[in-house]
């Protein structure tokens, strides 16, 4: 219908295409587009709070996170996401071609803690944006 070709074309002006807009790593922790901007300023209180006791726990270097769900829920949703073992080998390919990519002769004095701190942020952009 027209309606549709509308919303489509006003999408795609607006630089929104037709493809959905990658999540980033807390998203989970976002509160809907209705909600108050209060609600999210609370949850970001809420889990820096949750941080920062994690942190000051004397345990927290030998605690599993994954077993501490009812005391720090937040950090247990993120662990579940950002923790969790690939289905296949396809990830860690990808990743050893984008180490390849930025290894170029121009790079070749690169010490390999800078290429792999490099590799870190090309790997991980989409999380943080």
């Amino acid at each position: 219908t027209v309606d549709n070709v509308l919303l489509c074309t006003k999408d795609i002006c607006d630089g929104g295409g037709l493809t959905p807009k990658r999540k980033s790593l807390f998203s989970y922790c976002e509160a809907p587009q209705t909600e108050s901007k209060k609600l999210r300023v609370d949850a970001m209180n809420e889990i820096k709070e949750e941080i920062m006791l994690f942190l000051k726990d004397p345990r927290y270097e030998t605690s599993l996170i994954f077993d501490k769900k009812n005391h720090f829920p937040y950090l247990h949703r993120l662990a579940l996401r950002v923790l969790c073992v690939p289905a296949t080998s396809a990830p860690a390919e990808r990743i050893f071609s984008k180490s390849g990519l930025l290894m170029t002769p121009h790079r070749s004095r690169l010490s390999t803690d800078t290429l792999s701190k490099l590799t870190f942020v090309k790997c991980n952009v989409t999380l943080i944006c």
